[in-house]
C-alpha cells in the first residue's frame, strides 16, 4: 500500500504552508503578537498538524527498516541535520521561555500582572514584561510547529521509490544525495 504520488505532493504542499505559516507567526512574535493573539492561527495549524500524523505514521509502517535510518534513507542528506537543527531551535525556544517564565505564567487579575505558580503569586510584573513573556510563549509553540511542519513535508516531498531489478524482485531506490 502506497500513497499516491498527487496525494503525497498535496500533503507536502499542506506542511509547507504549516511551516511557512509557522515562520510567520514566530516572525511576528518579534513585533508584538503574543498568544492571544497568535493562538488562533496555532489552532488553526493543528488541524493539519494532527492530520499530518497518521500519515506520517503509515509512511513509517510500510517501511522495512522502520528506524530513523530507514525513516529517513530516501532524502537528500541535507534533511536530517535540517531536522535536528530545528528541533534544537524548538528546544532552545522552550528552554528560553522556561528561563524567562522562572516556572510561573503570567496572568492578568483585577488588572495587576502577575507571574504565578499553581495559584501562588511568584512576583507582580510589569505590563512590558507581561507581554514580553506572552511573546516568548508564542515563539515556543510556533517553533513546535516549525519543527514539527517539516518533518512530513521532506517526507512526503521526497518519495520511497522502487524499481524491477534483473532478477524480478522489487527494490527499493531513493533520490540522489
Amino acid at each position: 500500500m502506497t500513497i499516491i504520488p498527487i496525494i503525497r505532493k498535496f500533503l507536502a504542499a499542506l506542511s509547507a504552508f504549516g511551516l511557512g505559516a509557522s515562520v510567520l507567526i514566530y516572525v511576528r512574535s518579534f513585533f508584538g503578537a503574543t498568544m492571544e493573539n497568535g493562538y488562533l492561527w496555532l489552532t488553526v495549524l493543528a488541524i493539519p498538524a494532527a492530520a499530518l500524523f497518521p500519515i506520517l505514521l503509515l509512511e513509517h509502517s510500510m517501511l522495512e527498516d522502520r528506524t530513523w535510518k530507514g525513516f529517513v534513507r530516501d532524502m537528500p542528506a541535507w534533511v536530517v541535520p535540517c531536522i535536528c537543527l530545528l528541533m534544537l531551535f524548538s528546544f532552545g525556544n522552550f528552554l528560553w521561555d522556561a528561563f524567562l517564565r522562572q516556572a510561573g505564567a503570567p496572568i492578568v487579575k483585577d488588572g495587576q500582572y502577575l507571574l504565578v505558580d499553581r495559584g501562588q503569586i511568584l512576583k507582580e510584573i510589569s505590563q512590558a514584561e507581561y507581554l514580553a513573556l506572552r511573546e516568548a510563549d508564542l515563539r515556543g509553540r510556533a517553533s513546535l510547529m516549525i519543527a514539527w511542519f517539516f518533518i512530513p513535508m521532506a517526507r512526503l516531498w521526497f518519495p520511497r521509490t522502487r524499481r524491477q531489478t534483473n532478477n524480478g524482485l522489487l527494490e527499493e531506490i531513493g533520490a540522489q544525495r
